[in-house]
């Protein structure tokens, strides 16, 4: 090979190596977040006096979400900067001076993460005190959300002193603490003293409860540091003073659908840019009337039309008809039974039916049948089947059986439903035990499916006695008992001025496997706090 040859050669190889650089792969994954090793000043000083502090790794690190995930106790009211130092330090820099005789707690909850795989140094908290001494005080305890019963993760504790007039709606607590994944918290190093005690879902990050979306918790009365107390707090929000729409959006089927912050009274929709003639709308509203959905009497050139939402005579708010999706081609339908009488239900209200396209069976018989119209309901009818029954019930839609409003049709449609037997179905009988500390009642139990919604929902009184729940389909359930003073079956939020309680919810903390033909039977030890 001549040299002209063999240098090619060198360069071809040199060009190929350069095009398939990668990073080094092989070996396990590193799962081992950063090790604290040393801090400047150290950890737990006293009489610290300066700006800045230093805290070095065993390994190579970086910063993320610095903003959201430092909290500092006593609150600073300068966001510290974050930034790393050498590959391997992280420096706080402080943008104002800290307060004399002082203990500080800098959390920098997963901040601080490796450089290569962002395993986080969870739970890190530097502490350190501008005076002479640490403070020794705490208060541990938990957090929960009132309306389901689960754990607030993430949520800010506030400790203000007690008899601060400015509080959490406009003044800047003595120290914050963070609830981790079980809803618990722990505020440490604290001044001896009373301290009143709030959570909050803070979602402007001021420490503040001012906007009507944030969450909110709050003890009955103060605190007392140092005590033995482990307190639960219960996170709610409000229902507003005013009612208002908290969403809104146009359905495929061009039903418009408002989700309202309380029950709505009489309401009605004007449109802002027709002229002349009035447009119709059908409404659908769920029992509780916090759930509506308006059905359009046309919807010809709808889209991009203003409307009021009109709620007894007052204006409520403006809204633009906003079409998101193309309309299905054809009506659908399908069969229900939720309380024993088998009902069609339609995808768009009805405007004919036509029981000559229609074939009706029980079992592996043809039978006559015929559709009654449900004037609770504009998109469903009942099956009336001539006293015939059955466990199977099947019906049979040819072309043009159903006609909404739009002039719409269905196309062939077979719809089937099925009525277990007692030998496909499960009873559940469940005795709840509450300590002394409870409350007493009325309650509502609640069976909940594995998307947390309730399948079945019993009133009680007292729960002396065991409550059997009976004709149940197989599968995992859920339990949550539900403070239900007013009788209306759900938890209702609480009230921070004038200090009102939310009514609150329980979860049991397994899940319960009911089987075909089977009876189980459960004890459930409840602890109110």
């Amino acid at each position: 090979m001549t040299r002209t040859a063999l240098a090619l050669v060198l360069l071809a190889g040199l060009a190929s190596g350069c095009a398939q650089v990668r990073e080094v792969t092989g070996g396990p994954q590193d799962t081992t977040p950063p090790v604290l090793l040393e801090a400047e000043p150290p950890m737990l000083s006293t009489r610290f006096n300066g700006r800045r502090i230093v805290l070095h790794f065993d390994e190579r690190v970086k910063v993320v979400d610095a903003v959201r995930q430092l909290l500092i106790s006593p609150p600073l009211a300068g966001v510290p900067e974050l930034h790393v130092q050498g590959g391997n330090a992280v420096v706080i820099e402080l943008k104002e001076a800290l307060a004399p005789a002082t203990t500080y707690s800098f959390n920098l909850g997963d901040a601080v993460v490796d450089l290569t795989e962002g395993n986080p140094a969870s739970g890190l908290t530097y502490v350190m005190s501008t005076g002479d001494q640490l403070d020794s005080g705490s208060v541990a305890g938990r957090v929960m959300h009132a309306s389901t019963g689960k754990p607030a993760a993430g949520v800010q504790v506030l400790l203000h002193a007690a008899g601060d007039t400015a509080g959490i709606r406009q003044g800047r607590p003595l120290y914050a603490a963070r609830t981790d994944g079980e809803g618990r918290f722990s505020a440490r190093h604290l001044r001896n003293g009373a301290y009143t005690v709030h959570a909050l879902v803070d979602r402007n990050g001021n420490l503040r409860y001012d906007l009507p979306l944030e969450e909110v918790a709050f003890l009955d009365g103060p605190i007392d540091v140092p005590g033995g107390e482990e307190p639960t707090l219960w996170l709610f929000q409000e229902a507003p003073s005013a009612q208002q729409v908290m969403d809104q959006r146009v359905g495929p089927d061009r039903d418009w659908r408002f989700v309202m912050a309380r029950a709505a009274g009489g309401l009605r929709l004007r449109d802002m840019d027709r002229t002349g003639g009035d447009l119709s709308w059908e409404w659908e509203i769920n029992p509780t009337r916090d759930s509506l959905r308006a059905w359009p009497g046309d919807t010809t050139a709808l889209e991009g039309r203003r409307f009021e939402l009109i709620e007894n005579g007052a204006v409520l708010d403006t809204f633009t008809y906003r079409v998101r999706e193309p309309i299905p081609f054809v009506l659908g339908a399908r069969l229900v039974h939720p309380d024993g009488a088998i009902r069609l239900e339609a995808s768009r209200p009805l405007a004919a039916m036509d029981t000559s396209r229609m074939e009706f069976h029980v079992g592996d018989r043809r039978v006559p049948g015929d559709l009654v119209p449900d004037t609770a309901c504009s998109r469903c009818a009942v099956i009336s089947l001539g006293g015939t029954a059955g466990p199977e019930v099947r019906i049979l839609l040819y072309p043009k059986a159903l006609k909404d409003i739009y002039g719409g049709f269905n196309d062939t449609l077979s719809l089937r439903t099925v009525q277990p037997g007692p030998d496909q179905l499960g009873i559940l009988r469940l005795q709840v035990e509450v300590d002394s500390n409870g409350i007493a009642g009325p309650w509502a139990l609640m069976l909940l499916d594995g998307q947390e919604r309730p399948v079945r929902t019993v009133a009680l009184n007292d729960l002396s006695q065991p409550v059997m729940l009976a004709g149940l389909t197989p599968g995992t359930y859920g339990v949550k008992l539900v403070e239900d003073l007013n009788g209306n079956g759900k938890p209702d939020p609480g009230r921070l001025r004038g200090g009102v309680r939310p009514e609150r919810a329980w979860r049991m903390g397994t899940t319960l496997l009911v089987r075909a033909g089977w009876e189980v039977e459960h004890r459930w030890d409840l602890d109110i706090r």
